[in-house]
């Protein structure tokens, strides 16, 4: 039995429940209304009836005269006067004793009488018994109006199910599906829907950066493999000696172990802890890891007012390292490293002089292994990784020809409070 099956079952049970206990409560509930209505009417009959008899003389004795309704509205009524056990008076013929269709009432009055009345419950019995008729005339058509609002719900409750069932079959043929639309409101089945687009959009980029991995490794592996295996052939072969091989070994390995590196990184899927830095204090570690000779060729100066952004220090520097050696590589002239900010970011600006980027390469030049220039070493992974870094603090990397040269702006969250202030507060953590 499927779901969809169950959930018709279930609920057509539950519907019929519902009236089950509708037309139960129903008939109790008219039931009483009708008891109370004859209990009434007995109350009235035997305050009309009193007021029709004389007590006053010897003996009990009618008095219709005092009461004119008593043979109108309560002729088919019973009623008689009793004491100790003896009867004085009857009225509207033999009083029924145990009789199943007559209701029954006692009104006590003074010298010890009692007066008993009597009222046919035949109406009463045959109301209820319309009632049930009508409500079992009733059960099939809300029987069929159950069903068909059942099957109704079923099909509403089981679209995005189904949504669902499709996606996640075409998701283990290893298909990404088009996001699941979310059924309208804010209930459990919308919020199943949501957390599936979203496991399928972290999946889809997961295995992407997989992919991406393979297939860079690949084609950047291959040189430096095949510039390995012919070294070690021709020191095998007695063709070169090994003074002349063994740096050439060292290099190929060193490049291998960059491409490796920044391949890595491009791939890393952890989200990065995001935690308060002294802008100017990450620059400053940055141009203190360069060498002398090209830390010499950047002209930085501090901002006016101490500024602090949100980041990873060890991301941040990746990232600003990546820009300076670039510009540095690129650019035989000096480069400027200012920062600026603005409420909500911080901007770290790498400015160099150089033959800059063509228009038609700019948008490029961000896309891994891509190199606009072709005459100069490097592995074109740089601008990449920074792009992936900044994209993963939630900030972006922008590019423009800033003629001469090129203008790399790095653009990160800003933190609340100033430099001073976060660096107490990670000095007092």
């Amino acid at each position: 039995m499927n779901l969809r099956t169950r959930l018709f079952l279930g609920m057509t049970a539950a519907m019929l429940l519902a009236v089950g206990v509708q037309t139960g409560a129903g008939y109790l509930s008219f039931k009483r209304t009708l008891s109370d209505a004859l209990t009434q009417d007995l109350e009235r009959f035997a305050q009309d009836t009193a007021r029709a008899i004389d007590l006053e003389g010897l003996r009990p004795a009618w008095r219709p005269d005092r009461v004119p309704e008593l043979y109108g509205r309560w002729s088919n009524g019973r009623a008689r006067l009793t004491k100790d056990g003896r009867v004085y008076l009857v009225y509207g013929g033999r009083f029924p004793e145990a009789a199943p269709d007559w209701a029954r009432y006692t009104l006590s009055l003074t010298n010890g009488y009692r007066l008993e009345v009597a009222l046919e419950a035949l109406e009463v019995r045959r109301a209820l018994g319309e009632y049930l008729r009508t409500s079992l005339w009733v059960l099939p058509l809300t029987l069929l109006l159950a069903l068909f609002l059942a099957a109704l719900l079923a099909r509403y409750l089981m679209r995005p199910i189904r949504g669902l069932t499709r996606a996640m079959e075409q998701l283990s043929r290893q298909r990404f599906p088009e996001p699941v639309p979310p059924p309208p409101g804010n209930d459990e089945l919308r919020h199943l829907a949501e957390s599936f687009n979203r496991m399928t959009q972290a999946l889809q980029a997961f295995i992407e950066r997989e992919r991406a991995f393979t297939r860079y490794a690949s084609h950047e592996l291959r040189t430096p493999l095949t510039t390995l295996s012919a070294q070690v052939e021709a020191l095998e072969l007695g063709l070169l000696p090994p003074e002349r091989v063994i740096p050439t070994l060292k290099s190929t390995l060193e490049r291998m172990e960059r491409i490796l590196s920044s391949l890595l990184a491009l791939t890393r899927t952890a989200p990065p802890r995001l935690e308060p830095l002294s802008a100017w204090a990450l620059v400053e570690r940055t141009l203190a890891a360069l060498p002398p000779p090209a830390r010499a060729r950047v002209r930085s100066t501090p901002p006016l007012a101490p500024l602090a952004l949100l980041g990873e220090p060890h991301l941040v520097q990746q990232a600003l390292g990546n820009l300076l050696d670039n510009a540095l590589k690129y650019a035989p002239g000096p480069v400027d490293c200012t920062l600026d900010a603005n409420t909500t970011e911080v901007t770290i600006t790498v400015r160099d002089y150089g033959p800059g980027v063509a228009p038609e390469m700019l948008e490029r030049i961000t896309e891994p292994f891509f190199r606009a220039h072709r005459g100069t070493d490097g592995l074109g992974l740089g601008l990449a990784l920074v792009q992936h870094i900044a994209r993963s603090l939630g900030g972006r990397l922008e590019l423009r020809r800033a003629e001469p040269g090129l203008e790399a702006r790095l653009v990160l969250p800003r933190a609340k409070g100033t430099a001073r202030e976060v660096e107490a507060r990670r000095a007092e953590a």
